[in-house]
């Protein structure tokens, strides 16, 4: 038994209101003198136990209508229907939650897992009748109810459940149980019940963790009708897409890595994986793969023009094709801006000469040069990249606007002059960037003692074109005056000198790259101008360093937030949308800080590629797919669903098990008040009538009638 007004039984208390009544008026006991009890004395024994019985009957009766009353108001159900001819059905507050992630797509010989939600829907819509009040949870990346609020509308409710399609964001059963929790923490009925149609995988109960709502919400029975099936099943999918590190240029090859998962327990041989880009089909392989297990294919592809690009990969059709796609986005830009600085201008001469040969001619790098000490009052995020070779002594305000710059996704290289101050070099860069310390000015060149590059990261991408070049084809580049340094390196080597000592060093800072040259890059100092090795070396490192590495691995799910920051061509007074992978169009939200302009977007709700546009003008891209974990088919525990959700009372409803049944049995069927109300109108008609026997025996008693004693508990005496 259950009570739906459980704050009136505190009105129990007032069952004990006649019994003190009862105590405080009782008469005192009276000494009454005869002449003669000898007759009186047998008769006296029966009547008064006659009137004590009447007393506490009365006493009985009353306290029983104060009960029942109370009891009446708290409203008392029973379990189960087997008793509802004594009162009216309890009533029910429900939330039927439906899981419309793309694992429901997964087809089997019964039809997807939807297929068979949406039977179950129709077994749980029998379930409910007149002052019931429902309402719809539909369930994947997102769990917000339809309607907001109880309706007492169940058929429309249910035929709107069951049209809706799968989605193709991922499952949070506990998020969904979150949201029901809510509604029904406010509800009045009796029953409170939350339905979950889901399947099986793990990955739904693990997305998120229950809140303090839902598992203190009194009453509230999680009814989790299991959909999926154990049968044999051809299910594979795109996992991962990415794009080798090296440098993207037109008409130049590159590698796209493509992750395929097999998600049946059975090994499936022939897949076959094919890469498109721009719409065109460019490359394919065929792999195989164990049961459960994971295959790594490469396609090369390549890109004739620069500016911005669409691909995925696609692999062979099975049960479920919401994940054989997966898309990636990459961008070549047509111009690279480049910042150049020193501290004066024959310190950066011949690295713009390596970098625009022809003066005024149709450069690929747009160059800007200016003298190290006006870094402070440039706007770097104008530029793609930054060079500053030649500084002698670094600035902290311009040090501070060079790591913003980076850590937004901006590429900087600084080398230091032979001059330099070592103090502010360790105190502004060496220490805090890269764990190192610049020891004294180095010894003036001299040709008679040189350092060599011993050691070059063959697979960073400014060398890696150069991975396969015989290694006597390679000048040999000497340095006749470097920088000892001391410490241990906490970035990248990306060269380093004979003896072990770093050359050139990257620090990875959230989305950007700062390099930092050890030594002068300058004549007399090296001879690496001089080398043919000079002109391509400064421009990979440019092209590395404005290349946002992170768009290219940088993978939205559905669902998510999208956040870009285009690199350039957002004005101030752009109109900027976003084209979704349909065409249509939509308006982001934008948030400014400084010279930069974020993108936000929450409506990736579809697997493709998005792009950004600003006055009709494409700036960036970003692709959606769907999440990998969601497609997981490792099942849960039900002990474990205990255990993730503690306090929650989770019913169980197998593939096989009737939904009516285990909820006739676990449900407060029959709401017994009105059985109350009608006990106490009973009760007081028999304390009428008992009161009214015991007032005329006592009103005979007192007109002197030898049937009763004059007064209760009085003691007789014969007369003296």
């Amino acid at each position: 038994m259950n009570f739906l007004n459980s704050a009136f039984l505190a009105g129990l208390a007032a069952a004990v209101v006649p019994l003190l009544i009862h105590l405080l008026n009782r008469r005192r006991v009276r000494k009454v003198d005869f002449s003669s009890i000898m007759f009186l004395r047998d008769l006296r024994k029966s009547r008064m136990r006659r009137l004590e019985l009447r007393r506490w009957l009365l006493l009985t009766i009353r306290t029983l209508m104060i009960a029942f009353a109370v009891l009446a108001f708290a409203r008392p159900a029973l379990r189960g229907d087997s008793l509802a001819g004594l009162g009216s059905r309890a009533r029910t507050t429900a939330v039927i939650g439906v899981d419309l992630s793309a694992s429901m797509a997964l087809e089997t010989a019964n039809g997807t897992a939807q297929e068979r939600g949406r039977r179950r829907l129709r077994d749980i819509g029998t379930l409910f009748g007149d002052g019931d009040e429902l309402i719809a949870l539909p369930f994947s990346g997102e769990t917000r109810p339809v309607p907001e609020t109880p309706t007492a509308a169940i058929a429309p409710l249910f035929d709107r459940l069951a049209g809706m399609e799968t989605r193709y964001s991922a499952t949070d059963a506990t998020g969904a149980l979150n949201s029901a929790a809510t509604v029904l923490a406010a509800a009045h009925n009796l029953n409170r019940e939350f339905y979950l149609i889901t399947d099986d995988r793990r990955e739904n109960f693990t997305r998120s963790t229950i809140d303090s709502v839902a598992g203190t919400v009194k009453g509230m029975k999680v009814y989790l009708v299991d959909v999926s099936e154990k049968q044999d099943v051809f299910d594979l999918g795109v996992t991962g897409v990415s794009l080798t590190d090296r440098l993207l240029e037109p008409k130049s090859p590159f590698n796209v890595t493509a992750t395929i998962k097999n998600n049946a327990d059975r090994p499936i041989d022939k897949v076959l994986a094919s890469l498109f880009i721009d719409g065109r089909r460019v490359a394919q392989i065929e792999s195989s793969l164990g049961p459960l297990g994971t295959a790594t294919v490469n396609l090369p592809g390549s890109v004739d023009e620069p500016g911005s690009h669409t691909g995925f990969v696609e692999i062979t059709p099975d049960d479920n094709p919401r994940d054989n796609r997966r898309y990636f986005a990459l961008t070549i830009p047509d111009q690279i801006r480049v910042l150049l600085a020193s501290d004066s201008p024959s310190g950066r001469r011949a690295t713009a000469l390596a970098m625009a040969p022809e003066v005024g001619g149709n450069n690929r790098v747009r160059i800007d040069e200016i003298d190290s000490p006006d870094l402070v009052r440039q706007n770097l995020f104008d530029y793609d990249a930054v060079l500053i070779t030649d500084w002698q002594k670094p600035d902290r305000l311009a040090m501070e606007q060079i790591i913003r710059y980076v850590r937004a996704g901006g590429g900087v290289l600084i080398a230091p002059s032979f001059d330099a101050d070592t103090t502010a070099w360790n105190t502004l860069i060496a220490t805090p960037q890269f764990g190192l310390r610049l020891g004294p000015p180095p010894l003036e060149p001299s040709p008679d003692r040189f350092f060599v590059w011993e050691k070059i990261d063959w697979n960073h991408p400014i060398w890696s074109v150069y991975r396969d070049v015989p290694a006597e084809k390679i000048p040999e580049i000497q340095w006749f005056s470097i920088f000892r340094t001391e410490g241990t390196l906490t970035g990248a080597s990306l060269v380093d000198f004979s003896g072990g000592r770093p050359a050139l060093s990257e620090s990875r800072l959230d989305a950007g790259k700062l390099i930092v040259s050890w030594s002068p890059i300058n004549t007399p100092y090296t001879d690496l101008p001089l080398r043919s090795l000079f002109v391509p070396f400064v421009n990979r490192t440019v092209e590395y360093l404005a290349a946002d590495l992170s768009e290219r691995r940088g993978d939205f799910a559905v669902g998510e937030r999208a956040v870009r920051e285009p690199a350039r061509g957002l004005g101030p007074d752009a109109t900027v949308e976003v084209v979704r992978p349909d065409g249509s169009l939509a308006r982001p939200g934008l948030e400014t800080s400084g010279s930069r302009t974020r993108v936000t977007y929450d409506g990736t709700d579809e697997p493709g590629v998005y792009q950004i546009t600003a006055g009709g003008k494409a700036v960036d891209a970003f692709s959606v797919n769907v999440d990998p974990t969601e497609m997981d088919p490792t099942p849960i525990d039900r002990d474990e669903v205990s255990r993730l959700w503690p306090g929650v009372n989770v019913i169980n409803v197998g593939a096989g098990e009737s939904v009516k049944d285990i909820v006739e049995k676990t449900r407060y069927g029959t709401e017994i008040g009105p059985f109350f109300l009608w006990a106490v109108v009973v009760l007081f008609f028999l304390e009428m009538l008992v009161a009214r026997t015991r007032r005329r025996d006592l009103v005979a008693t007192d007109d002197g009638s030898d049937a009763v004693p004059v007064a209760e508990g009085a003691h007789f005496h014969p007369a003296e």
